[in-house]
């Protein structure tokens, strides 16, 4: 079991309950430590984030939703108390969410298992179930 840190509950707190059921179930049963890097950005951020080729879309479920919820958040796995992007260790983390989704009975979507740019610490809440508005 991962506790999860003050920095992390807090960027948990703009995020729709659903992903917030997931993180924390994932935090139980996990085998790999991660942090919650990153739920709520601007616009501003997502525009210089498109403009540095880090992100496609300005449609980003990152960035709050007409609800005031934000849809998406990035997981990072830590390998000796540090961030990875090591895909790897990506691909034995991944299953662990997963599970974690199921155990809450809520579908997620990875990046990791996106066809077109691969996003690794991505995790979302599908647009077809949860549109935002």
């Amino acid at each position: 079991m991962l506790t999860l840190t003050a920095r992390d509950l807090s960027r948990l707190s703009c995020l729709h309950p659903d992903l917030q059921k997931v993180i924390k179930e994932c935090a139980r049963i996990t085998t790999i430590p991660f942090s919650v890097n990153e739920t709520a950005r601007s616009v501003a951020q997502q525009q210089k984030n498109v403009a540095a080729g880090v992100s496609w879309t300005m449609k980003s479920r990152h960035i709050k939703a007409p609800d005031g919820r934000v849809y998406a958040a990035d997981l990072i796995p830590l390998v000796d108390g540090k961030a990875t992007w090591s895909w790897p260790v990506y691909h034995r983390f991944a299953p662990i969410v997963k599970q974690a989704a199921r155990n809450v009975g809520v579908a997620v979507e990875w990046g990791g298992d996106w066809k077109k740019s691969k996003d690794g610490p991505h995790w979302q809440l599908p647009w077809a179930k949860y549109s935002g508005k």
